[in-house]
């Protein structure tokens, strides 16, 4: 049997002459991290006078705390590996260098390989020698969620049992509904901070478009508007208060829709094929697909784009007859 390649890191050691905090809260140890990673449930839902056989799936009660083991591998009939066996890093307290595995195994003074066939530390098991029963390790989350401190060794662990659980627990907190088995989420801070400043530095940029381009401009709002949703009703007699508030209010409300309008490579086209349809020259033949006035099929919007861009004449047509229209 061929040997496991092992890799050995070439980062030179750093923390000479620091404390064992201050090279953690660093974030320069290897394994250990300044980070806290909790645990949401995502049911906030209360039944109340319902029996328990009635409650939904994923329900938790208020005193209820849910346990998750270590995951079977589909693929292999085992435990999910969760540790790195082959890159080896430096770690200071020990001042050698260590595979994850061997770090978290001499921490515990415990064998931690998920393959274990003996008193494996990730399953129940009764040791054959001394008798003593030992209960899995397992990750237990109240209805009000954990926190887990991955500065620490035992939270870093039930950390490996969080990240492995990809059924029941969603990766983040925007991915909670992708799956119906999800009953929890990872709520990342540092996450949500950059989420929050990203939706910021769009909305400020959005606005300043607006301002710059579609503020007093009839004409453009008509077009941005109807580019955006071309089942809005819009007159002659729109006021240019209403036609701004419509625009100013998607700019700061919903920034990438505003941009995705904005940046429409077939805007233009767009408006010359609905003001078509609004002056009657294009209708509709059913809910999505649409005919000229003599009755001749053009397809879906996406059908009328290409054809008016293949077809010189056709577009031509179009644009004469919502001419001073």
């Amino acid at each position: 049997m061929k040997e496991k390649e092992i890799k050995t890191s070439t980062t030179v050691d750093k923390t000479e002459g620091m404390s064992f905090e201050q090279i953690v809260a660093n974030g320069l140890h290897p394994y250990l991290k300044p980070k806290k990673l909790k645990i949401k449930a995502i049911n906030s839902l209360k039944f109340e006078g319902q029996n328990i056989s009635e409650l939904p799936q994923g329900f938790m009660m208020d005193n209820q705390t849910y346990k998750l083991d270590l995951p079977i591998d589909g693929k292999t009939g085992q435990l999910v590996k969760v540790f790195d066996t082959t890159t080896k890093n430096f770690v200071p307290e020990y001042n050698q260098e260590m595979t994850e595995l061997e770090f978290f195994a001499k921490e515990k003074n415990l064998d931690l390989a998920t393959n274990a066939k003996n008193n494996n530390f990730w399953k129940a098991y009764t040791d054959p020698v001394t008798r003593d029963s030992q209960r899995a390790f397992t990750l237990d989350i109240p209805k009000n969620g954990i926190e887990l401190d991955l500065t620490r060794v035992e939270d870093c662990l039930k950390a490996k049992i969080a990240y492995a659980n990809r059924k029941y627990i969603a990766p983040n907190w925007e991915d909670r509904f992708d799956r119906p088995t999800y009953k929890f989420a990872i709520v990342d801070e540092n996450r949500q901070f950059d989420n929050k400043k990203e939706l910021l530095d769009k909305r400020t940029k959005a606005i300043q478009l607006y301002a710059t381009e579609y503020v007093g401009n009839d004409n453009k709002l008509r077009n941005f508007i109807t580019v955006h949703n071309p089942l809005k009703k819009l007159n002659k007699a729109t006021s240019l208060a209403t036609l701004e508030t419509y625009v100013g209010e998607l700019a700061t409300e919903k920034p990438d829709e505003f941009f995705m309008t904005h940046n429409d490579p077939f805007f233009l086209l767009k408006t010359k094929i609905y003001k078509a349809i609004e002056v009657g020259y294009i209708l509709y033949a059913t809910k999505t697909t649409f005919k000229t006035v003599n009755d001749e099929p053009i397809g879906t919007i996406m059908d009328i784009i290409g054809k008016c861009r293949e077809d010189i004449n056709f577009l031509n047509r179009i644009e004469k007859e919502i001419q001073d229209k």
